[in-house]
């Protein structure tokens, strides 16, 4: 693929998966999920959404995909590690945090069709 052809291609992922990270915000804001992160950025790695419902402390992936199951299959074990690394960053820095349990869901967006996975993987340190 040539040059301005990839960037093209590039930047219409990015704005897919913009709208995917606030269209999954809004549907989880009706959930009663309050988000205290989007994007959030620390040496380890990225998050796309962190929230807070109940006593958990969620990472929350969205993925722009036809499917659940490509979604899932596309978070790599080494990219687990990244999110919950960034996670535990999160939490460290932020003290009231601390005592939540750690949970880690997938949200799947495609067109205005949206599947949440809760729990989609567990971390050994939570």
């Amino acid at each position: 693929m040539p040059w301005p052809v990839k960037k093209i291609v590039r930047q219409q992922a990015e704005r897919r998966g913009r709208y995917a990270e606030y269209y999954a915000m809004a549907w989880l804001c009706l959930k009663g999920y309050r988000f205290v992160a989007h994007r959030y950025r620390c040496p380890f790695g990225e998050i796309d959404l962190i929230a807070v419902k109940g006593n958990h402390l969620i990472a929350i992936e969205v993925k722009y995909r036809t499917l659940l199951e490509t979604a899932l299959f596309s978070i790599t074990p080494r990219q687990q590690q990244r999110i919950e690394r960034c996670l535990l960053n999160y939490q460290l820095l932020n003290i009231k945090n601390t005592r939540q349990q750690l949970c880690f869901d997938v949200v799947c967006v495609h067109g205005l069709k949206l599947q949440h996975l809760k729990n989609a993987w567990f971390s050994n340190r939570s």
